[in-house]
């Protein structure tokens, strides 16, 4: 299929919560979380340093340093159970993916809100029925004909995914427009034993939401096109990253060897990601990458010898906003596109994901 016929993707939204958190705000507040002591407090000071991460998004007022009239803690004197986190993700979720959606229906290409004839919903950080999706179609103003999909607890792989159903759909019906959203409140699962798993965790992650309208035909010119989906399982790796419900929120395990994994995986997948677009290594000008952290971007640049500039994009956004799952790569695939330079055409977009599992994208600006 030429470059042309493949599905074209027109805006993409992003948007966060309201209260913004430095690091340095974070880590004072986990200092006095867990009382630590000298060895905890350098351990912590080393971690959110190594980080790189500047500042972050929260639905959650805890992590500010400083309570705001009527805003209401979470993680006061005792730890909030699952229910209660729920709760506040089911009072957050819609108003952030509405941002979201808002923001990509605003693109003005020429399609509108009843347009959209597929609506799919990603979120792994909470869940109730009727969902989001449902809220949304009457927030946005859908139609009550909208054909409606979530994938639900697939983790920071998930947008690719989404991506990849989003594709198929289009290009099934020619007439299919689908926006795309994925919305995640993260620092909702914060977990107050101070593990070496749980620490970093806690450094890392951060709130917000990315909605993306592809498919149909529009008056200006796409921002991409999507191409080519791949995926791989790591064989033996299941228990590397992990996303299980306790009754003190959601419990994720992050393997110290997760970038050794993907160091070791990568190369072959890439290779047969190009192989399916008929592309060569030397013909990617723009590369998406999912930042999950600093030693995730370190594994990939070094083992495909990337220049520095290739994950300046991902390293940004990791800056700036932590490791949002879900929603991250959308954040860091909107970057790369509206900063690519003339002559940077063909892209490759990456996460990883519980699985361990790798999911690959190539795309073509324009």
């Amino acid at each position: 299929m030429g470059d042309a016929n493949c599905t074209p993707v027109w805006s993409i939204g992003t948007a966060v919560p309201s209260q913004r958190i430095e690091q340095d705000h974070v880590l004072a507040f986990m200092q006095r979380y867990y009382k630590a002591d000298k060895r905890l407090e350098r351990r912590l000071k080393y971690l959110y340093r190594r980080s790189h991460i500047v500042q972050r998004y929260t639905c959650c007022a805890d992590f500010n340093g400083a309570q705001r009239p009527g805003e209401e803690l979470l993680f006061g004197a005792e730890e909030p159970g699952t229910e209660k986190r729920m709760r506040v993700y089911g009072e957050e979720i819609t108003g952030l993916a509405e941002a979201a959606c808002r923001n990509a229906l605003a693109g003005q290409v020429g399609l509108v809100a009843t347009d959209v004839t597929h609506l799919i919903m990603v979120t792994c950080t909470g869940f109730y029925a009727p969902g989001p999706d449902v809220d949304l179609v009457g927030i946005l103003g859908l139609r009550p004909q909208v054909q409606r999909l979530q994938i639900g607890f697939m983790g920071c792989q998930a947008a690719l995914q989404g991506l990849q159903v989003a594709d198929a759909i289009c290009r099934s019906d020619s007439q299919a427009v689908v926006l795309l959203v994925c919305a995640e409140l993260c620092t909702l699962h914060f977990q107050s034993e101070p593990t070496e798993e749980n620490l970093i965790i806690n450094s890392l992650f951060g709130d917000g939401a990315a909605a993306v309208l592809l498919g149909g035909s529009a008056a200006s010119k796409p921002l991409c096109r999507l191409q080519n989906f791949s995926s791989f399982l790591v064989p033996q790796t299941q228990e590397i990253v992990t996303w299980h419900i306790g009754d003190r929120g959601y419990r994720m395990g992050l393997a110290l060897t997760a970038p050794a994994v993907i160091r070791q995986a990568l190369p072959a997948f890439i290779d047969r990601l190009l192989a399916g677009a008929t592309l060569r290594r030397d013909e990617i000008d723009l590369w998406a990458i999912h930042p999950g952290g600093r030693s995730i971007l370190d594994a990939v640049e070094r083992v495909m010898c990337l220049d520095p500039q290739y994950l300046a994009g991902a390293r940004a956004i990791l800056s700036n906003y932590g490791n949002m799952s879900s929603a991250t790569v959308l954040f860091v695939l909107k970057k790369v596109l509206h900063e690519a330079q003339d002559g940077q055409r063909r892209g490759v977009a990456l996460t990883f994901g519980p699985g361990l599992s790798l999911e690959g994208l190539t795309w073509v600006r324009g």
